[in-house]
């Protein structure tokens, strides 16, 4: 098998690891967020509008995970690769599995968020306006590390790997995209917890928002300083190993 074939290989491999483990957290979140609307449709029919639109809106945030995923996927498959080398092998396959990993936890931990948000709803219809926007943040901070994982890949997908860094060099390409993949899913876990409660006590609670927004954003920043340890680790294997 000449180098175009093997390319080619580690472009589909690279593609599934990074749809098919991409589509496991999202769908996850996902599916969460639709059960526990549905219990809060069961307990307050009346407010069934609002429970869905803010389900809906978690839903789509919690999404996005996946598109990062569909978006590496396809750049791997369709974008032509410059500078063929094993060392790129390894790149591509290392981005795919990068992405796909890197949207595990963010993926369930924005669907945490909007699934409490949605039981707020249920419980306070009323006070919509306030879960939604408690909601919506505590989702954009949690998916932080799948935008680092996004960067990484495309780092690895567009990079220049020229052969002569032997097998240290492939070592450290595979390690970066794992580094930030694996790095990703605790945070991305961990930060959906105080987004989804927060959101659950604004809804009852709305005269409280800045104290319960400031102490969210402050567990989620903590929980997510370990992702920018991860990220900093994949940069030095990709540039200095």
């Amino acid at each position: 098998m000449d180098m175009q074939d093997s390319l080619m290989v580690a472009r589909v491999v690279g593609a599934a690891f990074a749809m098919g483990l991409g589509a496991i957290g999202p769908a996850i979140g996902i599916g969460l967020t639709g059960s526990r609307a549905v219990q809060a449709t069961a307990r307050q029919p009346a407010s069934s509008g609002e429970i869905m639109k803010t389900a809906l809106i978690g839903m789509a945030v919690a999404e996005s995970n996946a598109i990062f995923s569909l978006f590496v996927a396809v750049v791997l498959i369709f974008v032509p690769v410059t500078n063929p080398s094993w060392l790129k092998i390894v790149a591509l396959i290392s981005a795919g599995l990068c992405m796909g990993l890197g949207s595990l936890g963010p993926g369930y931990g924005q669907g945490y968020s909007s699934a409490r948000a949605s039981e707020g709803i249920g419980a306070c219809p009323g006070n919509i306006g306030e879960t939604l926007k408690m909601m919506l943040i505590g989702q954009a901070v949690a998916g932080n590390p799948a935008i680092f994982a996004l960067i990484v890949s495309m780092l690895l997908i567009f990079g220049s790997f020229p052969d002569g860094g032997g097998l240290l060099k492939g070592a450290a390409l595979l390690g970066a995209g794992l580094s930030t993949g694996l790095g990703a899913i605790g945070p991305g876990y961990g930060q959906g917890f105080p987004a989804g409660e927060a959101s659950w006590e604004v809804s009852r609670r709305p005269e409280q928002a800045t104290l319960l927004t400031r102490t969210m954003l402050v567990g989620q920043a903590v929980a997510s300083s370990t992702t920018v340890y991860a990220l900093v680790i994949s940069l030095l294997l990709i540039y200095f190993v």
